[in-house]
């Protein structure tokens, strides 16, 4: 697990034409609800931070109390329609985060 919650959070953005602001902000709105979910599985999935990291760097949240900080939340688990979208082109996107990042 070599990626940074910096990557994470950029190639999540990039993927979802939103800001990185607002992945760790605190609106709440479906357009951003599910990249933040989003974020914080790849989070716990690609890096080797803790969730109280993952929390912090995602608006100060208590993931303990979060489904995507627990195990309660898998992209896998998204209808089939967003399953091809949500997880494999964001875990590709992480070339183009990396290559900002170097």
């Amino acid at each position: 697990k070599t990626r940074t919650p910096e990557q994470v959070i950029k190639a999540v953005a990039r993927f979802y034409q939103v800001s990185e602001d607002e992945i760790c902000g605190r609106r709440r709105n479906r357009d951003i609800v599910r990249p933040r979910q989003i974020a914080m599985y790849l989070m716990r999935e690609e890096t080797d931070v803790s969730l109280l990291r993952i929390g912090a760097e995602l608006g100060g949240r208590d993931l303990d109390r979060s489904a995507a900080g627990g195990a309660g939340f898998d992209p896998g688990d998204l209808p089939p329609d967003r399953r091809g979208r949500d997880r494999p082109p964001v875990r590709s996107g992480f070339g183009a985060a990396d290559a900002d990042a170097g």
